[in-house]
């Protein structure tokens, strides 16, 4: 497994992109996530014009000249079943983003599943399913012209409150497997978000075989188990031999890959160099299991 990072522990702070990427490089990260969230709202992103692929490759090319690859990508959050002009503006950027993804060579971009209001039970259950079908369907085409791929991502029920549901539809293994076991494809994967299954109360090495080789790529994060703080490991209450178990027991072979921006990115500019360098020998340690 690689070290990789979000480049989101920069966000908000004013550092130039390839500033960060070298930064990054310089602290011993080996791999990055490309955070298009980052990018969403701003008025015009860089990415929609007709130069967006030639703006995504050089991106890439000079992160291979600092040694480094992004291999996962995070699409737009946003409510994807609500109606109205931000809505269809944001499903026309997850479209982009697979086309940008394919620019640089990301094999996997990152979203959420969904959820409706209402109880969940079986009914409202299997409409939840073809809500979701109704949105990725789209997309799993859209991947396959670009030739990357679709990865959805564990939300904790804790969640779906905002959507007005009691629980969410990819809370725990069985049924985020079963959701992307639905859409019969190649190009359809899982992301596992350590922080998200903390707030589930799931024991993770479990959960983690029942994915088995549908895991493409991991959102590595730390909690309180009540809030989604987005901490480096250890600085919350995840058992992390129970996930470096877990790992080990399916042969992940992908990134390990942070997202711990709230661990790094409001802190002083000076610290940050040194924080990133910690967060590269915290995770060799846990890769190779040595704690």
């Amino acid at each position: 497994m690689r070290i990789s990072t979000s480049l989101n522990i920069f966000w908000e702070v004013g550092v130039e992109i390839q500033n960060a990427m070298e930064r990054c490089a310089k602290a011993g990260f080996e791999a990055l996530d490309f955070n298009l969230t980052d990018y969403q709202r701003m008025e015009y992103p860089p990415f929609l014009d007709s130069k967006g692929e030639e703006w995504a490759a050089h991106i890439s090319r000079t992160a291979e000249s600092f040694g480094l690859a992004f291999t996962q990508m995070h699409a737009p959050i946003f409510p994807k079943f609500a109606v109205g002009k931000e809505t269809e503006r944001y499903t026309t950027m997850s479209h982009d983003s697979l086309r940008i993804a394919g620019a640089m060579g990301i094999p996997w971009v990152v979203w959420e599943p969904d959820v409706t209001p209402g109880d969940y039970g079986e009914k409202h259950r299997k409409e939840v399913f073809q809500k979701n079908h109704e949105f990725f369907d789209p997309l799993v085409k859209t991947a396959e012209r670009y030739n990357t791929g679709v990865c959805l991502e564990n939300v904790p029920d804790s969640m779906g409150k905002s959507r007005g549901c009691p629980k969410w539809v990819s809370s725990e293994a069985v049924e985020l497997c079963e959701l992307v076991d639905s859409f019969n494809s190649p190009r359809v994967g899982i992301c596992w978000d350590t922080g998200h299954a903390h707030m589930q109360g799931l024991e993770q090495r479990k959960e983690l075989r029942i994915l088995g080789d549908r895991l493409k790529v991991l959102h590595i994060q730390d909690n309180n188990g009540q809030a989604d703080q987005h901490l480096l490991p250890f600085m919350g209450t995840v058992n992390w031999k129970d996930v470096m178990d877990g790992l080990y027991d399916i042969n992940y072979a992908g990134d390990f890959t942070y997202e711990v921006h709230n661990a790094i990115r409001h802190l002083p500019d000076t610290l940050k160099d040194p924080m990133m360098r910690y967060a590269v020998e915290l995770g060799k340690i846990l890769v190779q299991r040595n704690f």
